[in-house]
This record gives structure tokens, C-alpha cells and sequence, in this order.
């Protein structure tokens, strides 16, 4: 009779649950009121829903539905202690607030958060049980307590170690790597370092000589996650570029077998049906981190909408594929905002614009001036060229027209090497930015660092930190269904963003 209880109340709650998406539980000892039973009766039944996979627990006695995006649960809100440990809990799984460091002080959430003193250490107390913060020296930490130092492993050949694989090095793909994918690889390596995890390199292929010493094929690969024996904790794959190695997948499954996580960078999307976890038939071992293209122009459209930009444009679209499929990405976010932003799409003749992707030293102006024979100055940080304005106008008249002709009061440069030749050529023809005209562009590389410029930092630091975590164990990391966990984007600086200027002044600038 007893089971027939479990199962009818399980029963009805599963049909709540599948007739409404957005069904959040209420309180156990509510739920038990409504249906006429003990609270021990209600839980078992309770336990019926999680084996069946409808339900999860969230710690201790506190359960939710089940998101099909993998994404955290909703709960009912008991309190304010429930909405500040929730809010903690996604911060830390979400990794912004990093295992080891301190929280800020209770009398910041007391303020921030308007609660109680009693409300801040329950909310805490709450995290420590499921082994999300500990207390030390009145403090309270984000993550489990560290473990003793006579028991943590030694450096050498007890240390567990972590496969650290690059997909493909050529010369072209260890250039970028250095300027945009090693800012994941190198805080993931220290986070590891700092967790007593040691890294192993290894790669996919090579063109390049003098990597004999590094285990080279997906067949040396699995050979030495074998010969690592128990050291072995799992695998990460790094992308760096559009190549895409034809046996990545049967390495990823091979890899998965042993039963430790396989996390797969992916610098693009163009892996998002391919390396999933249904598509590969692999379970919870398996992670994509990727890069957020749509998020990342829609931030940077957002911020020229908020500033006033109705019409931008895009200048040296044609000039390499990925140009192409970021320019498309740029019109179709464009179209999303209300009212939607135009875009003018530049497609440049001019030779000397493409030279920005050589990550050459110099910019188009030097180049111009140089190919001219025309005197140089530099005085100035960003060199200026004497009697050469006219001379710009003349050879790019892609640009002239894109300002002068379309009026648009903003560009979005494609990436930092972009920007920063638009942003040379802008400031040696007399228009200020961003009075004039506003600048914002991607990756947050050099030489954007050295110059006002806006640019779209991808969050390698945040998976960087996830990925490491993924491997050490210490803390969860959320992930959707499909194993994706996407880069969170931000904008760093503000120095070339500004409302918009005047574009009959630009164009009376431009034609002298």
C-alpha cells in the first residue's frame, strides 16, 4: 500500500513537471500538506522522481527540477537565506568566485544584499555542507578545505598529471597561439601548477621541427595517458584555429574510456554539433568549452546601441574567410536590436589593408608613408606622419566612403590588428575618436593594450580556471546537457566609444 502512495504522489508530480517548463517544487513539508502524508512519505517519493532523473538534489534535503539545458535548477524561495545561498552557489560554479580565495566580508552581503548578519553566516553554513566554502581563521573561503600539506602529493612521478594537448602546430598556428589561445593555456597551466597537478604537453600533428621531443599522434597520445597509469586524471584539447583534425573524434572516445575527463577548447562553433556529448555517445566526462561568437558582437553592438549608434560599419570583410563569417554574424546580431542597427559593409581594394593580419609593426599609415618616401616622426606614441593626410585619403578610399558618403558613427573592426590600423589611419587624417567616429573591436590583444581602444575580452581567464577545476575535482562546474560550457565576454575599456559625432563634420574633415 505504501508504494502505491510513493508512486501515485510521484506519479503526479511527474505530470506537473512535463506540463509546465518553468514548474518550480515547492517546500517538502508544503508538498507533503497537499497530498495528505508524512513528510518521510513525501521524500521517498521524492527519491522516485530523482532515480528517474526528473528531479536532482541541490544538497542535504534540498531538491529541484531538472533542467533539460543543464542549467542550474530553479528552487522555491524559502528566504532570504535560500536567495543569497543560491546566488553564492551560482558565483562559484560559475567561477566567479575562485576556489581558495576569501569571500568578501558579511557586512558587504548585509548591505548588497539587504539581509540579516544571521542570514549571511546560515547562507554560508548552508555552502559548507556541500563542501563549497570553509571557515578559517574567522574567514569564510570559496571552496572545500584545502588538504593537509604532508598529504598532498610530492612533486616528481607521484604527482597526478593532465594530458595538455594541442590540435595542430604550424607555423601560422603557434603565431596565433601565442596572441590569443595561450591566454587560456597559460592560467589553466598555473591553476593546475598551483593544485599540484603537473601538465603533459602533447600534439595532434606538427609541421614544425625540433617537437620530436613532444608525444606526437593521437596513437602516442592514448600511449601515454596509459603510461601515466594512476597519475593519469583525464585530458584537455586545445584548438587553435580553423584546422580541424580528422581523428579528433575516435580520440575522444578512446580517451573517455578510461573513465577521467576529456575537455575539448574549441576556439570557434564550428565543433558545436560535431563534439557534443550525444553526438561522441559520451557521458559526463566529456566537456566543450568554446568562445561565444554571437554573444561577443552582440555585446559589442549592445554598447554602441546604448551610446546612441544607429548605423556602423564594417570595413575588410572580404579579406580572409573568417572576416567573411564574422561580418555576416555582425548584420544578422544587427537585425536583433530594436530598432535594429544598419550596418555598411566595406569591401576594400586596397592591398595594404590586409597587411594587418601579418602582425606586421607597422600600420597602414607607416606603410603608406614609407612605399612614399614620405619623413616620419617619431616623437609620439602613435607616429605621426607630416604632410601625408591627403595623401591617406587618396589610397583608401574604401574608408573615405564608408565615413564620408554611408555617415556611419561607428566602426567595428573584425579584430585588434584591424582596429588598430583603422584607429592609425583615423587619427593621422585629423578625425578624433571617438568625438568623431567610435572604434570597438575583439580578442582584447595587443596592440589594443597600448591604445584607447574598446575591445571584447573572450573570458579565457573564467574556463581557464572551470577547465582546471573540471580535472582537480574540488568543486562542480555547470554545464548544459551537451557538456558546452561557453566564455563569458566583457569589454575592456571604454576609451574609443563614445556617442555619436556629427558625420557631416567627418565628411567636410575628409574632403579638406
Amino acid at each position: 500500500m505504501r508504494e502505491r502512495i510513493f508512486e501515485t504522489i510521484a506519479a503526479k508530480l511527474a505530470d506537473r513537471i512535463a506540463s509546465d517548463p518553468k514548474f518550480v517544487l515547492p517546500r517538502i513539508v508544503d508538498m507533503a500538506e497537499e497530498f495528505g502524508v508524512s513528510y518521510p512519505t513525501l521524500w521517498k517519493a521524492m527519491q522516485i522522481l530523482v532515480g528517474k532523473g526528473l528531479v536532482v538534489s541541490l544538497g542535504g534535503r534540498r531538491l529541484a527540477v531538472a533542467r533539460v539545458d543543464g542549467s542550474t535548477p530553479a528552487i522555491s524561495s524559502d528566504g532570504p537565506v535560500d536567495r543569497l545561498h543560491a546566488t553564492l552557489r551560482d558565483r562559484i560554479l560559475n567561477g566567479a568566485y575562485r576556489s581558495g580565495q576569501p569571500f568578501l566580508k558579511a557586512g558587504y552581503f548585509v548591505a548588497s544584499e539587504d539581509v540579516s548578519y544571521l542570514t549571511v553566516t546560515r547562507a554560508f553554513a548552508r555552502l559548507a555542507s556541500e563542501n563549497l566554502a570553509h571557515r578559517r581563521c574567522k574567514r569564510w573561503f570559496v571552496g572545500p578545505r584545502p588538504a593537509a600539506q604532508s598529504s598532498r602529493p610530492r612533486l616528481g612521478q607521484d604527482r597526478p598529471a593532465i594530458i595538455a594537448v594541442v590540435e595542430k602546430t604550424t607555423a601560422w598556428g603557434a603565431s596565433l597561439a601565442d596572441e590569443f589561445s595561450n591566454r587560456f593555456l597559460e592560467p589553466f597551466v598555473r591553476e593546475c601548477a598551483d593544485r599540484g597537478l603537473e601538465v603533459v604537453p602533447c600534439l595532434l600533428s606538427s609541421d614544425l621541427a625540433g617537437m620530436a621531443a613532444v608525444p606526437t599522434g593521437s596513437r602516442a597520445i592514448s600511449d601515454k595517458a596509459r603510461e601515466l597509469g594512476d597519475r593519469y586524471r583525464g585530458t584537455l584539447v586545445r584548438r587553435t584555429h580553423a584546422d580541424f583534425f580528422p581523428d579528433i573524434a575516435r580520440l575522444m572516445k578512446d580517451l573517455s574510456r578510461r573513465s577521467m575527463p576529456v575537455i575539448y577548447f574549441d576556439s570557434t562553433n564550428e565543433g558545436a554539433t560535431l563534439l557534443t556529448r550525444p553526438a561522441l555517445g559520451l557521458g559526463r566526462q566529456f566537456f566543450r568549452m568554446h568562445l561565444d561568437d554571437f554573444a561577443a558582437v552582440r555585446l559589442a553592438l549592445g554598447e554602441l546601441s546604448y551610446r546612441g549608434h544607429r548605423r556602423v560599419g564594417v570595413h575588410g570583410a572580404e579579406i580572409a574567410d573568417w572576416c567573411q563569417r564574422r561580418t555576416e554574424l555582425i548584420e544578422r546580431c544587427a537585425a536583433t536590436f530594436d530598432p535594429p542597427m544598419e550596418v555598411v559593409v566595406a569591401q576594400p581594394a586596397e592591398k595594404f589593408w590586409s597587411a594587418s593580419l601579418d602582425r606586421s609593426s607597422e600600420n597602414v599609415v607607416q606603410r603608406i608613408a614609407r612605399s612614399d618616401n614620405m619623413p616620419l616622426d617619431a616623437d609620439h606614441s602613435l607616429v605621426q606622419i607630416r604632410g601625408i593626410r591627403d595623401l591617406l585619403i587618396q589610397r583608401a578610399p574604401s574608408m573615405t566612403a564608408l565615413l564620408a558618403e554611408h555617415a556611419v558613427t561607428a566602426l567595428v573592426a573584425l579584430n585588434d590588428w584591424m582596429a588598430w590600423n583603422q584607429y592609425a589611419w583615423l587619427w593621422s587624417v585629423g578625425i578624433d575618436i571617438p568625438r568623431h567616429v567610435s572604434i570597438v573591436s575583439f580578442d582584447n590583444i595587443a596592440p589594443t593594450s597600448l591604445l584607447p581602444i574598446s575591445s571584447v575580452d573572450w573570458g579565457f581567464s573564467r574556463l581557464a580556471y572551470l577547465a582546471a577545476h573540471i580535472f582537480v575535482g574540488d568543486i562542480p562546474v555547470s554545464a548544459d546537457r551537451k557538456g558546452g560550457i561557453a566564455g563569458v565576454c566583457t569589454i575592456s575599456g571604454s576609451s574609443s566609444i563614445g556617442a555619436p559625432g556629427d558625420p557631416s563634420e567627418v565628411a567636410r574633415l575628409l574632403r579638406g
